[in-house]
């Protein structure tokens, strides 16, 4: 049932910013052509407290991209025509800058959490990506990478590229989240390729957002940076499960969760879950803890 409500909220264009403590510093990165259009569609999402940065090999690409910060790397290599879908290429490239990159991730301070965004299967994502991600680990932030996995519609190379590379974001991120981009068809089927996408996005920017509100805003159970670091500090794999529904069907709820049909994991071996409950003032203490 939820559903519904997140693709009406995806499709909103100036969804309302959530104030709170600000000193939570927050920096997200999108590398290569999908991630720097997450960055994009971020942007307008009027995410408050959170740095935004746009990377990539494409300088015609970047033009379009919105971000706090944008950075065309690997012009001696590629002279700004992104890789042509080579991983080794984009991997060079982000090497080649690794000192800017490091400078623009600190500009405001050390960062408290770094969150990569890639597609994997293309030649800056998969390749730039995992490079971003060392980079960001010296600066000894929680460093979470989102990477979203291409339609098996865009051909079995692009597929094999993108499991090859998940081990290098695996390696280099204290968490990992892996998002299916074929998940939007059993959402819905009939979607046109741009609210699909959105919708991805939308999701992503809920996920940043929550976090951030999780230790920004006073809850009446509170959960604070270390708490979060504990449970995301090499927590390997993960991903995000999303629901709603009413104060009188708590399991009804619960089930829309674990029913997300962008998600398909074995969650039973899970060692840590963050689980975040939103509701207004009929919510009682009965209904949270049935």
């Amino acid at each position: 049932m939820g559903w519904d409500y997140l693709i009406k909220d995806a499709l909103s264009t100036s969804p309302e910013p959530v104030y709170g403590d600000s000193e939570l510093n927050i920096h997200v990165v999108g590398v290569g052509g999908a991630g720097c259009n997450q960055v994009r569609d971020l942007f307008d999402m009027n995410l408050e407290g959170v740095t935004l940065t746009a990377i990539n090999t494409d300088e015609v690409h970047m033009r379009t991209v919105r971000a706090h910060n944008k950075m065309v790397i690997g012009r001696s290599i590629t002279d700004g025509r992104g890789t042509g879908g080579n991983p080794e290429v984009g991997a060079r490239a982000a090497v080649s800058a690794a000192k800017y990159i490091y400078d623009m991730l600190t500009s405001r301070g050390t960062p408290d959490i770094v969150f990569v965004l890639a597609g994997a299967g293309g030649g800056t994502g998969s390749g730039a990506g995992p490079e971003v991600l060392r980079i960001a680990s010296k600066t000894r932030a929680l460093v979470i990478s989102i990477v979203t996995m291409p339609f098996s519609s865009e051909g079995k190379r692009r597929s094999e590229v993108a499991r090859e590379t998940l081990k290098d974001f695996r390696e280099h991120s204290d968490t990992v989240i892996v998002l299916e981009n074929d998940r939007l068809l059993r959402l819905d089927s009939h979607l046109n390729l741009r609210t699909g996408f959105r919708v991805m996005n939308y999701l992503i920017a809920e996920m940043i957002r929550n976090i951030s509100d999780i230790i920004r805003i006073p809850s009446l159970m509170n959960v604070d940076f270390a708490d979060l670091y504990a449970l995301m500090k090499g927590g390997g794999l993960s991903t995000i499960l999303y629901g709603e529904g009413t104060t009188m069907d708590p399991q009804g709820v619960v089930t829309d969760t674990l029913n997300t049909p962008l998600m398909d994991v074995d969650y039973t071996n899970a060692t840590g879950a963050l689980i975040q409950i939103v509701g207004g003032e009929t919510l009682t203490l009965r209904t949270v803890t049935r």
